[in-house]
């Protein structure tokens, strides 16, 4: 027995032609008695049993297809079912129920007038082959609507194709064959006729006698055209890619469209159905090493666009932005793929098509490397994390924002400019700082928002990276099904995602079934937590180095913590040196650190992704320990000591006395007094999280203090020795770290810890007789307490009223999600549709939240109570709300559309029309709250002047 008999020892192959139909209403056909032949041959060239049925009745139809479940106790056996005939798509109305979308099948004798009694309905036989016992089972539909077999019968999922490669390796075929592979594969689609003959020269002979679809078939497998990389095996990708573009010009060339497609069961397990030659042996393939095609917390690149998937639409709508501007601005929150979109999705299939591109980031310079990026200028200039402006630039002023926009726009305005298309992606929450009133660039015409991702590009960014490479999830459904029910708990979570789906690769990849199971997955945020826990590990001695270290990578700008590049120069620690390599080359081999020309000396380090900060529960608690302050003075601190080495060591460079004690402060370490009472290395000891320059920044700025001190040191000695004074200042301290902290609580919006604090420091205030007697001397009137606590109060109660409207928004968002699922599962059940229609007052009442959220932050009140940055984030969130709302509206819109055209084209156009009438509200209510946001930006607009 030859290797591919021994693989699947059993092979059958039931041919069902359908041609001379009896009923006088039902054409009758010229190819499927031919086209049953022509598949009898080149099946039994790879080893198939064949059955044929030709011209069957319903009962013998019936029955051939009821007789394959007795043929493969085992389940080992490769079943092939093809039917060529009359294939109708119809709708039932019973007399007590809704309509019945479904699809049939005709054998001869069916009756147009009794379709249900007398054709094979399509659900039926999925529901029989669903359940066959075969190791690979593959259904041919050569009909009319073959597609309606995926809508028919519920349950089914859409086949993802992978590329074709080049060869085909021992772990492929081992992948192929190990799982069970339940597919279907059709010569139309769910609203195309089939041809019945084709007449022409443009797949060979003049005149076919059997269906353009059957010769193609037959060619790909009996003269092996389909096996481009020779190896013997025909997987059903390659068939598929084989006959698609042949097939559609075929088509074409009568006026006619015609689209095979290729679906998998749901009990489909991740193999992948194959016809062996007998020449065929596995030892002959080769092996090969899995790349693993997830980014973890990185963003892809141009390079890696062949594994970038789910942004089909918006990679769509940016290049239709990019043709008719020059300018693009990509907006989006962190985590939501804006760097990954332009570099994988844009500049990847343009670098593949020979268009060269530069990518730049403003960094501490933007001046600097704005000039560099157009020396040279590129077809495609991408300024990446444009809030690099704001948040790192060494200049963050108004102005020099205007300067950098001038020369970007002078450049865009000349000849060269011409010719380059720039694209810039930015944080959504810094675009009323970048860009109020279109100060910049016109946010309806040059700012793409990224949409929300939908339950199928999911499904695609998580299966079809690992299908490239040859991996695959198991059970599939339940894995990735679980995976997305936990992403949706993440907020813009497409970083943690990637990470998730890179570790549970490297966990899979070197197992002989190239399999990832489910119980491999443990949770988004416990993969990270696992990954950081296992890196930090191994430094637990020295883990107040780590936390400091790492510190550093983190700024506070604009009320939100951001990452912070870490130049080298900054990374001088003298005899802890060789701990702080060690733990930057942890972070930067896990891809939680990445690192540029570090080598070189000039280079830096900078956190992977902001997702970091928001979601490592360690990391998060040491940068709420160390708090806005703290982050701000120590990065005062080390640009001071930049400078201050730069300049040569200039003394007017140096700290005085108030920015020591200040940094002392933010350290954690309060000085009280301490410039008076003990010397400043004591206190300066302490602070081992220092660099060397500054250490020896700070040792001058202490020796300069020091001296302009000399002189009244004794006379502040003896007014410091008068106890009264001494507790005086012990109090004034107690009471002025009361004050900071409400004025904290107030910034992390715990507006009711802020108003106890008050009363607290009020208590204190009316209670000490120190700072009853030196109230003059306190920096905070103890009478405005009161006040500042009831403006608390008010604070708390309207940021609590927001933050409920917000919660109420988000819930009824997600029940919609529910309701509306995935398109597919909406096109695979004309019911579903129509309830979604019916119900969508839920996301009319999701949308009005949102918009009466939005109206409240743009209230005087709002803006006198709350600041800048609390309003900044609910407007944010309510953007992502809009973002929701609009996406969902998009895709029930979309399914409105395709299920009228299918009604329209199967002749009811009865249901066409109530498909039209609920499309047509939904553009109306889309129209009419487009109109109302225009008012309101107006509005705002006239307002903020």
């Amino acid at each position: 027995m030859t290797a591919p008999f021994a693989i699947f020892p059993k092979r059958h192959a039931f041919l069902i032609g359908a041609q001379a139909y009896t009923d006088p209403g039902v054409r009758t056909l010229k190819t499927p008695a031919q086209d049953i032949k022509l598949m009898a041959g080149a099946l039994a060239a790879y080893g198939y049993e064949i059955h044929s049925y030709p011209d069957p009745d319903h009962a013998t139809f019936v029955q051939a297809i009821e007789s394959i479940a007795s043929l493969d106790p085992d389940g080992e056996a490769q079943i092939v079912i093809y039917y060529a005939g009359h294939g109708v798509a119809l709708t039932q109305q019973p007399a007590d129920g809704p309509p019945i979308y479904g699809g049939y099948l005709l054998p001869v004798d069916a009756r147009r007038e009794r379709m249900a009694d007398t054709a094979i309905s399509m659900q039926w036989l999925a529901d029989q082959v669903l359940h066959l016992n075969g190791k690979q089972v593959l259904l041919i539909l050569d009909c009319c609507y073959a597609g309606a077999v995926r809508q028919a019968a519920a349950g089914f999922r859409g086949a993802f194709e992978t590329e074709a490669e080049e060869t085909i390796s021992q772990e492929d075929f081992g992948h192929f064959t190990r799982y069970r592979a339940n597919q279907i594969f059709t010569s139309s689609a769910h609203n195309q006729q089939a041809l019945d003959q084709y007449i022409g020269n443009d797949i060979g002979d003049d005149q076919f006698v059997t269906s353009p679809f059957a010769t193609l078939l037959a060619r790909a497998l009996g003269d092996g055209e389909a096996d481009t990389n020779h190896d013997g095996i025909v997987t059903i990708n390659e068939l598929q890619d084989y006959i698609q573009q042949r097939l559609a010009a075929a088509a074409a060339s009568q006026d006619h469209e015609q689209t095979s497609c290729l679906f998998a069961f749901s009990s489909h397990e991740g193999g992948e159905f194959v016809f062996l030659a007998p020449s065929f042996n596995p030892a002959s393939l080769s092996t090969r090493q899995r790349i693993n095609p997830y980014k973890g917390l990185d963003s892809y690149k141009p390079e890696d666009s062949t594994f970038f998937f789910g942004r089909d639409e918006a990679i769509r709508d940016l290049n239709k932005l990019l043709d008719a501007t020059n300018f693009v601005v990509v907006v989006g929150a962190s985590g939501t793929g804006k760097s990954s979109l332009v570099m994988g999705g844009i500049l990847g299939p343009r670098k593949r098509a020979g268009t060269t591109y530069a990518i730049m980031r403003p960094g501490k310079t933007p001046m600097v490397e704005l000039a560099n990026a157009l020396k040279d200028p590129p077809p495609v200039l991408l300024i990446d994390q444009m809030e690099e402006l704001i948040t790192q630039a060494t200049n963050r002023s108004d102005d020099q924002l205007t300067v950098f926009f001038g020369e970007l726009t002078r450049f865009l305005q000349s000849p060269a400019g011409a010719q380059t298309k720039v694209m810039a992606t930015v944080r959504i929450e810094f675009v009323p700082q970048f860009n109020p009133q279109e100060r910049f660039w016109k946010t309806a015409t040059q700012q793409y928002t990224i949409p929300v991702l939908d339950v199928e590009a999911l499904e695609e960014i998580i299966i079809r990276p690992a299908l490239q490479t040859g991996m695959f999830y198991y059970p599939e459904k339940e894995t990735v099904a679980r995976i997305i029910e936990d992403f949706r708990h993440y907020p813009n979570a497409l970083p943690l995602l990637s990470l998730a789906l890179n570790e549970l690769y490297e966990t899979a990849k070197d197992r002989p079934e190239r399999t990832i199971y489910e119980k491999d997955y443990v949770g988004i945020g416990q993969i990270l937590e696992d990954k950081a826990a296992a890196i930090v590990a191994p430094f637990s001695a020295s883990i107040d180095f780590f936390r400091d270290l790492l510190l550093r990578f983190v700024a506070f700008q604009g009320g939100e913590y951001a990452r912070r590049r870490v130049g080298t120069n900054e990374l001088d620690f003298g005899p802890q040196q060789p701990l702080c390599d060690q733990i930057l080359t942890a972070m930067t081999d896990n891809r939680l650190v990445s690192g540029r020309d570090v080598k070189a000396g000039d280079g830096y380090y900078e956190l992977t992704h902001e997702a970091l900060i928001n979601s490592w529960s360690t990391y998060r608690g040491w940068i709420r320990a160390a708090g806005p302050a703290q982050l701000v003075q120590r990065e005062s601190l080390t640009e001071a000591s930049s400078r201050y080495t730069l300049s040569g060591r200039d003394r007017d460079v140096a700290w005085g006395s108030t920015a020591l004690q200040n940094l002392l402060r933010a350290s954690g370490h309060p000085p009280r007094r301490a410039w008076l009472l003990r010397t400043f290395a004591g206190q300066f000891g302490r602070l081992t999280w220092l660099t060397g320059p500054e250490r020896a920044f700070l040792r001058s700025s202490f020796g300069i203090v020091r001296q302009n001190k000399l002189s009244l040191v004794g006379l502040g000695m003896l007014i410091l020795a008068g106890i009264g004074v001494v507790l005086f200042l012990q109090s004034q301290d107690g009471y002025g770290r009361l004050l900071s902290n409400a004025r904290y609580a107030e910034s992390r919006n715990e507006y009711r810890t802020a108003q106890q604090t008050y009363l607290a420091a009020d208590t204190l205030a009316n209670r000490d007789p120190f700072l009853r007697t030196g109230r003059r001397f306190l920096r905070v009137n103890p009478d405005s307490l009161l006040t500042m606590a009831d403006l608390a109060k008010q604070r708390d109660r309207l940021y609590s009223k927001l933050c409920l409207q917000l919660e109420q928004a988000d819930t009824l968002a997600n029940n919609t999600i529910l309701l509306l699922g995935s398109r597919n599962g909406l096109t695979s059940n004309g019911m579903g549709v129509a309830q979604a229609c019916r119900s969508f007052g839920q996301f009319i009442q999701t949308d009005a939240l949102y918009r009466s959220l939005d109206d409240s932050l743009h209230q005087p009140r709002t803006r006198n109570l709350l600041d800048v940055g609390t309003i900044g984030r609910l407007q944010k969130r309510a953007q992502l709300g809009y973002q929701v709302t609009t996406v969902l509206r998009e895709n029930l819109l979309a399914t409105c559309r395709e299920v009228q055209e299918g009604y329209q084209l199967n002749g009811q156009p009865d249901l066409a029309k109530q498909y039209l009438s609920f499309g047509n509200a939904l553009e109306t209510y889309a129209r009419t709250i487009h109109h109302r946001r225009e008012e309101a930006i107006a509005g705002t607009s006239m307002y903020d002047r």
